[in-house]
């Protein structure tokens, strides 16, 4: 069992951290697509506990990479 904890541990901490990887789960963030989206409030999830996306208060679920934003309580 520790081992098990130990090597999930280290996989953890290899993955890469974008940006994105700042803000935690439940964080606001305006966030828009050039030429394609006005700005929008929406708010950060992890799916799966790694991957974050932006779920828009309008409804949509966004990539990080998809998007530009803002983060913090605006």
């Amino acid at each position: 069992m520790i081992a098990a904890v130990v090597v999930a541990a280290s996989l953890w901490a290899s993955e890469p951290r974008g940006q994105e990887y700042v803000l935690p789960h439940g964080s606001r963030v305006v966030f828009w697509v050039e030429d394609q989206r006005q700005p929008t409030y929406g708010t950060v999830c992890y799916l799966w506990g790694y991957c974050p996306v932006i779920a828009a208060d309008g409804g949509g679920v966004f990539e990080f990479s998809a998007v530009s934003w803002r983060g913090g309580e605006l």
